[in-house]
């Protein structure tokens, strides 16, 4: 039996003025078993995952943030090329875990 994990998916409103491409806030953590416990989550943090985006994307309008299934979304925004691609932007932790039970 396959047992999916979801994480949190921001899709930001608008095009990549260099890609041409949607651009994404994909969250690899916290890891939720099920989707109704990532839509709980993210309801109650919807502000803070918002600012957390706008942190790397600077204040760009969000056009959805939903539950994707784990495995999709990190093989989505994999890198194509062998060499591991970055922004250079490196973001502390999504500090919200504690709450995650309440």
């Amino acid at each position: 039996m396959i047992i999916n994990t979801f994480i949190i998916v921001v899709l930001l409103a608008g095009f990549n003025a260099t890609t041409g491409q949607k651009e994404l806030m994909v969250f690899p953590t916290p890891v939720f078993d099920n989707v109704d416990t990532c839509k709980d989550f993210v309801n109650r943090t919807k502000e803070s995952l918002i600012y957390r985006t706008w942190q790397h994307y600077g204040p760009k309008p969000v056009e959805q943030i939903f539950c994707a299934p784990e495995d999709e979304a990190l093989a989505f925004i994999k890198p194509k090329k062998k060499k591991d691609w970055t922004d250079g932007i490196e973001l502390p932790p999504l500090n919200l875990m504690p709450g995650l039970d309440s």
